[in-house]
């Protein structure tokens, strides 16, 4: 992964303008369906299956908390097969890790509320170098009940040892 460094003076960085705020948009049904067919090969290579236990509680476009451990990249690909055809929103860059950010939260509560879309959250904020869990930040309830709505777990076993994060 490249990431593009700028060398600039503080000063000049802090006059750079801000980003002008767009609110999530729920994605389409094509999008999710494109998701879904790409991710198909490297699942297979990899023998992926699911066990869904009780997630028959949870209405079909009853928008939910998608809570999942971050192992490897193939994350997104699962999410994208095990979730599919629920649309859903993922909290991802430029997020600021371990701080407050009431911006993001409004963003989650507009996506569930007014978009009925599911969040996709990776409460570790960030890649596991050695397959394990690392342990969440304690902000993470106040957002679930913020959110009020259904949590639902998605844990990966094994998908770290298929690309894990040092394998580039």
């Amino acid at each position: 992964m490249k990431i593009k460094v700028v060398d600039m003076p503080y000063e000049q960085a802090l006059a750079q303008p801000r980003e002008k705020h767009t609110p999530p948009r729920r994605p389409s049904m094509l999008f999710r369906a494109l998701l879904r067919a790409l991710s198909a090969p490297d699942l297979r290579a990899t023998h992926f299956r699911c066990d869904r236990v009780g997630m028959e509680r949870l209405g079909p476009d009853e928008p939910c908390l998608v809570l999942m451990n971050h192992s490897c990249f193939l994350d997104l690909k699962i999410a994208a097969a095990v979730l599919y055809p629920r649309p859903f929103n993922i909290v991802c860059t430029p997020t600021r890790k371990f701080q407050p950010d009431t911006a993001l939260v409004r963003d989650m509560l507009y996506a569930v509320k007014k978009l009925k879309s599911s969040i996709l959250l990776y409460p570790e904020a960030s890649y596991s170098f050695d397959g394990t869990a690392t342990p969440l930040p304690e902000s993470l309830g106040k957002c679930v009940k913020a959110l009020g709505v259904p949590i639902v777990l998605l844990r990966t076993c094994g998908a770290f040892a298929r690309d894990p994060l040092y394998n580039g």
